[in-house]
This record gives C-alpha cells, sequence and structure tokens, in this order.
C-alpha cells in the first residue's frame, strides 16, 4: 500500500511514520509539509491512503481533501486535527475518516477494520 502523509510539523509526521510502520511494515510511506507537492504527487502516482493535517500553511486540509476526492473516490483520505471541531467540516469534504491527534496505532487498527 503507499501512503502520502502532508503535514506542516516535520515531528508529527515523523511519529505517524513510525505508528504507521508499526502497523503494516510493508507499506510505502513518502512524507510531504507542502500541501502542493503532495497533491502533485498524488495526481501522478498510485496513492492507497493520505492523512492529511487540516490546519496547513499553503491551504487547508480540506481543501486538499477536495481536490484529491475529485482526481479518485477511490483514494482514502484521513483528515487529522488537534481537536474534534473540524470533525463536520471533514465529512462535508468526504473525508473518509477523521483523527484527533495525536494518532494512535489503536486509532489506526480501528479505522483499518
Amino acid at each position: 500500500m503507499r501512503i502520502v502523509l502532508v503535514d506542516k510539523d516535520n515531528q508529527c509526521l515523523t511519529k505517524l511514520e513510525g505508528i504507521l510502520e508499526r502497523s503494516n511494515p510493508q507499506d510505502d510511506i513518502l512524507l510531504f509539509t507542502d500541501s502542493y507537492r503532495a497533491l502533485d504527487y498524488i495526481s501522478s502516482y498510485t496513492v492507497d491512503e493520505v492523512y492529511i493535517e487540516i490546519d496547513m500553511y499553503d491551504t487547508t486540509g480540506l481543501a486538499l481533501t477536495r481536490q484529491i476526492k475529485e482526481m479518485s473516490k477511490y483514494i482514502k483520505v484521513i483528515l487529522m486535527a488537534s481537536s474534534e471541531e473540524y470533525a463536520i467540516e471533514a465529512w462535508r469534504v468526504h473525508a473518509d475518516y477523521f483523527l484527533v491527534k495525536p494518532v494512535t496505532l489503536e486509532a489506526i487498527w480501528q479505522m483499518r477494520e
């Protein structure tokens, strides 16, 4: 499975990468701090899942989710935020899941069941 992680914070990206590697070590995980570079990659390569922080510098995770879903409804998009306040907005842009940070291994397992 190819997974893209998008977050403005490198430390959060590294932590999430570690959690996902424990969940399934065979996954191919790519990290992006720039939403537009992530979108360019997603439009050029096959991607199965995208984890996106809602609060980004260059655009919002909500806007990025809309663009990804316009490209392919088959890419699973997981939006993340530090509080539950964005859960309804995540649903409105057709995110597949919404996770409250810090993301845990248990949350990943529950989501993938």
